[in-house]
């Protein structure tokens, strides 16, 4: 594939001392990527093109280019540049200076630790064994020639602050991060290290672009250099160019000690014809249609749907906080009621325990323990089951809680009852439970609870609710007092075919509300059956008749 020549630009950030980087995404490899510099040294009194103006004064060693406004510059007309150079250059291609030269074809492979300087200097040999002499003044620096240290950022607003041993440490992990990869797809296999190394874990635990930079200088032959663009592509798609492409035409102009320079960046890639365009996206797309099957024979496209007529509950809920209650060390007691109508499946667990927390103090002074224990259930509405045991009113299931709390020496106290009715709308809400405990007015009671524990408590959970198994629930004479309360979080889905009913209604016939969809459907499926029947009881009248007819 050929870099494509229209990039699509992000933004174009102006800085302070006039540096105007240019951001691009580029969706195409980047090794297809092409750039031209160009640029002209002018004599003196020398007439300039219309420029983008440049910080004026000497440039150190290693300084950038820093543009600042895109005013014309007019100056007298005079002679002819006194030094001009064009040159293409590929993405991390090398270019060698005269002193680079010399240094990597003369020194042996040995004295370099780099590995990649150790390649340069295999290059420099093989070139200067073929007769080449570079005499050119453009030169490239590519990743990995020289490390890059990078800046410590500070914690603090302390000058006098210096690096901690973790900090060292994780700037040694970005260091040895590893290769860089020019894809910002995730990976598809080995996602999860059973037994990850040390290595692994800093290499792991940093969160971090992994960029490669290209830096192109200009050669002052005075054992001096500048730096004309600065080029960096990061593992997200993300090409950065210092100063930007001259896509006006206009040079940025450099102000030397003793000299005035022009500088064009062009954006020189290849496109594409029309034909390998159409070849590359129907490749893509066969790509992508066989990423979409290997997905589908992964996941699969069938869910398990319940019956006609039931609505399938399935609730997700967190027992989060617990706050108010008199003593420490808490844990609940909770179990899931359902009335007639319900059941549930296969693997639901509808009670449980959860673990003692101790409490805090939170911001308002009060005490509060932090539980955050998740409860699934698994619940299905019938509503023929409902007509069987004759219920008029369809009633929802309610989670029943009890909070006990046990000191140093294990004596248990009950610290509260309370019930909620599970969220009727699918979705997240939050319900608080505030709890009662059952009293004794006697002084001995008090005294029996602070003491020993062991005080009053229900006989069955199920009486601190609202379920009704026939007969009266009569609560006359039981003496309550308030308690604490309890904070649930609940996730809720509702499942049913009677959702998937004529989905080319409009707006009014889907506001209909969750009971009468179910009735409908469940009606639907009750002429379907009384249809057949009436249909398989006239194919026996038809052949009791056609028996009489044979023997009269």
């Amino acid at each position: 594939m050929a870099f494509e020549t229209l990039l699509a630009e992000l933004e174009s950030i102006v800085e302070d001392e006039g540096q105007i980087p240019g951001v691009y995404r580029c969706r195409d490899n980047i090794s297809n990527l092409e750039i031209r510099i160009r640029i002209r040294e002018l004599g003196d009194g020398s007439s300039p093109e219309r420029s983008s103006g440049l910080s004026s004064g000497r440039v150190g060693s290693g300084s950038p280019v820093h543009g600042t406004d895109n005013s014309a510059v007019s100056l007298p007309k005079s002679s002819e540049p006194t030094y001009e150079e064009e040159i293409t250059l590929h993405w991390q291609e090398k270019i060698f200076s005269k002193g680079e030269f010399r240094l990597y074809a003369n020194e042996d492979d040995k004295t370099f630790d780099n590995p990649v300087q150790k390649k340069l200097a295999c290059d420099a040999k093989k070139q200067m064994n073929e007769g080449f002499v570079p005499k050119n003044r453009i030169f490239t620096e590519i990743e990995g020639e020289k490390e890059r240290e990078s800046a410590y950022v500070p914690a603090t607003t302390d000058p006098s602050e210096e690096p901690s041993f973790l900090s060292m440490l994780v700037q040694e992990g970005i260091r040895r991060r590893g290769t860089f990869q020019t894809s910002s797809a995730p990976p598809t296999r080995n996602i999860v290290v059973e037994d990850p190394s040390i290595e692994t874990q800093i290499k792991n635990h940093i969160v971090l672009t992994n960029q490669q930079l290209m830096v192109v200088k200009l050669d002052l032959e005075k054992d001096d250099e500048i730096e004309l663009c600065t080029i960096s592509y990061s593992s997200q798609g993300v090409l950065t160019v210092q100063p930007d492409f001259t896509w006006s035409g206009r040079p940025y102009r450099l102000e030397l000690e003793g000299s005035t320079w022009e500088l064009w960046i062009h954006h020189s890639s290849k496109t594409m014809d029309y034909e390998s365009q159409v070849k590359e996206r129907k490749m893509l797309n066969e790509v992508y249609a066989r990423q979409t099957q290997l997905q589908q024979a992964q996941v699969g496209d069938d869910f398990e749907m319940p019956p006609a007529g039931v609505l399938r509950f399935y609730l997700q809920a967190e027992i989060t906080t617990a706050e108010g209650f008199e003593n420490d060390n808490l844990r609940i007691n909770y179990i899931i009621r359902y009335p007639p109508g319900w059941s549930e499946g296969s693997e639901s667990d509808l009670y449980g325990v959860t673990q003692q927390c101790r409490t805090t103090c939170n911001n308002k002074g009060r005490d509060v323990a932090n539980f955050s224990y998740p409860i699934e259930a698994d619940l299905f509405f019938n509503l023929s089951q409902l007509e069987i045991s004759k219920e008029d009113i369809p009633r929802w299931p309610q989670l029943l809680i009890e909070v006990v709390s046990e000191d140093y020496w294990g004596r248990t106290r009950i610290e509260g009852y309370g019930h909620v009715t599970l969220p009727t709308l699918p979705g997240h809400s939050q319900r608080t439970i505030q709890t009662w405990i059952p009293t004794v007015n006697t002084p001995s009671w008090e005294m029996r609870r602070y003491f020993i524990g062991g005080t009053p408590e229900l006989q069955n959970l199920d009486y601190c609710g609202n379920i009704y198994k026939g007969g009266v629930n009569n609560r006359l004479g039981l003496g309550t007092r308030s308690s604490g309360a309890v904070t649930v979080k609940f996730n809720v889905i509702h499942q049913a075919k009677a959702f998937m009913l004529r989905p080319g209604d409009g707006k009014k016939k889907s506001r209909r509300i969750l009971m009468d969809r179910l009735s409908s459907a469940t009606l639907f499926t009750s002429v379907n059956t009384v249809l057949e029947a009436f249909k398989r009881a006239r194919e026996k009248l038809v052949k009791a008749t056609g028996n009489l007819e044979q023997n009269p």
